[in-house]
């Protein structure tokens, strides 16, 4: 039968007592008829052009929903949304961590368009919510620096010959801190990224960080950075140890500041270092300083590779430099490992290579304890100092000691069996023993340190003070050297000093003359036993 569907459905009516058949007409009723079943076969799916999905290999148009499955507790083959699939990535992150992807944000890797307003605006309005700001492959330019990264919030790229970010600002690009300490607070995680800086002057630098614990930075290369590369500064009144600290690569930082690496103020104890370095003649690799409190690197692992190169005149640079110009410092490094082996290179005619060590105060409290590798190869220029700490690079005569392989005593590269152990202000190797001056009116000598101390003594008289007892035997040697000129020095030995007879040896009055007396310590005990063994040595 023809049908006027589906542009209409001929006149629907119902028949009547009167004219069952008539109203509407036979006929009528079948048109209407095929027209209604037209049209459920349309909008059910049996024609070309359905408005209901087939059951089998449905197609959806448009913007279908469905219910959101709460978990996936199940094997199930219900329906997985949208939702559902962003709520099941994130349980699969760090409990409560955002992954937040700076290119979404709008953030530019070309290199053309300033970043750094749309990462901020993302950080203000996370606040300390835990994240992860996750950058591709290119080069974001940033004029102003991240917001402050509190505890469980960080940054990686790609990779450092992937990931650049251009820093323009002054500071830190990086800030990574907790402004109210606790203990139990830990920092997030930054890596695979470099930062490039201006070069020239300024106090542009990388990364500072402070009062968090164990931050992890890694493969991450500074380019640049006048100001330097990491900065370790904490007045929160709180500390920051256990960083890692890995994969580093630096060059050309440190041209305005002075260092590469520095650390002030508070605890940075078991500390992982491991960078590659380049780094021009005036500047510290590693410095510590006091700011109101020392810095303190309680068992640091230090691993230095790298080049040192010799300025047109003189070099005051050091490896390690503890309390530069500050001679009432307390900062120390202590019970460290080292694997440093550096290349000291000549550069426009100069020879004058880094220093190993510089100790810049006079407080005994400022100290340097390591052991392992602490060398200078010799390529052009020369390692000044050599072991000889006790001078004008140890002028305050602090506690300083080193075991294992290390610069020849003229600072050229190493002999097999070379060794350093410095101590109030006096210098040994395996083969030599070096006087750093006269004594003063008290001389420490710390035996935990080294088992060979000597001085010459003044003419006005030495109270010594023995450091160092402990719960083990000692056996130790100390040379007393007259001065060159006037009257013989005397010593005031330490209550703890036991001598035969219960009287002390007479020293050599001659000048420029020695002896040499024997120690024996005996923790039971608590004293010291001396022994006069060698006397008016000319």
């Amino acid at each position: 039968m023809p049908t006027n569907y589906p542009g209409s459905i001929d006149s629907p009516q119902d028949p009547t007592a009167n004219e069952p058949m008539n109203a509407p007409s036979h006929s009528g009723q079948h048109t209407n008829s095929n027209d209604a079943i037209v049209a459920i076969e349309t909008f059910v799916g049996t024609t070309s052009l359905p408005n209901f999905a087939k059951l089998t290999s449905p197609h959806f148009a448009g913007t279908p929903t469905a219910p959101t499955n709460a978990t996936a507790t199940d094997s199930s083959t219900q329906l997985a949304t949208d939702a559902f699939v962003q709520n099941a990535v994130a349980a699969y992150a760090a409990p409560g961590l955002r992954l937040i992807y700076i290119d979404e944000l709008g953030a530019d890797p070309t290199g053309v368009n300033d970043s750094s307003a749309v990462i901020r605006a993302k950080q203000t309005a996370l606040g300390s919510t835990a994240y992860l700001l996750i950058a591709g492959a290119g080069d974001y330019l940033m004029s102003s620096a991240f917001e402050n990264f509190g505890p469980n919030q960080g940054i990686v790229g790609v990779g450092s010959p992937h990931t650049f970010f251009t820093w323009s600002g002054s500071g830190p690009l990086i800030n990574v801190t907790n402004v109210s300490f606790t203990d139990s607070a830990r920092a997030g995680s930054f890596g695979g990224f470099s930062i490039n800086g201006p070069y020239g002057s300024g106090t542009t630098y990388g990364v500072a960080f402070g009062s968090i614990q164990s931050m992890i930075l890694d493969d991450v290369a500074f380019y640049g950075l006048p100001g330097g590369a990491i900065v370790g500064n904490d007045t929160n009144g709180g500390y920051a140890e256990e960083a890692q600290l890995t994969r580093l690569s630096i060059s050309e930082c440190g041209a305005h500041s002075g260092f590469v690496f520095q650390f002030q103020y508070t605890s940075f104890s078991y500390m992982r270092i491991d960078a590659v370095v380049v780094v021009e003649a005036n500047i510290d690799v590693l410095s510590c300083i006091t700011s109101g409190n020392g810095a303190v690197l309680q068992g640091l692992n230090l691993s230095l590779r790298g080049n040192c190169h010799a300025g047109t005149g003189a070099n005051t640079g050091a490896i390690i430099a503890i309390d530069r110009g500050q001679s009432g410092g307390n900062s120390n490094i202590r019970n460290a490992t080292f694997n440093v082996a550096m290349e000291a290179n000549a550069t426009a005619g100069s020879t004058l290579g880094h220093w190993l060590l510089w100790m810049g105060s006079s407080n005994a409290a400022s100290q340097f304890q390591a052991a392992g590798v602490f060398h200078l190869y010799s390529a052009g220029a020369t390692c000044q100092g050599g072991v000889q700490v006790g001078q004008a690079q140890n002028a305050g005569y602090v506690p300083a000691a080193f075991a294992g392989i290390t610069n020849a005593t003229d600072g050229t590269d190493m002999y097999a069996g070379n060794s350093l152990a410095i101590m109030g202000g006096t210098g040994y190797t395996t083969g030599s023993l070096f006087f750093g001056g006269g004594a003063g009116a008290t001389v420490n000598i710390y035996w935990q340190y080294t088992d060979v101390f000597g001085c010459t003594l003044s003419s006005s008289g030495s109270t010594f003070i023995f450091n160092g007892a402990s719960n083990f035997i000692r056996r130790v040697e100390l040379f007393l050297q007259q001065p060159a000129t006037g009257a013989a020095g005397t010593v005031t030995w330490p209550s703890s000093v036991k001598w035969p007879a219960a009287t002390p040896p007479t020293l050599s009055s001659v000048n420029g003359y020695m002896d040499k007396i024997h120690f024996t310590y005996l923790p039971g005990t608590g004293f010291w036993y001396g022994e006069l063994v060698g006397v008016h040595y000319g």
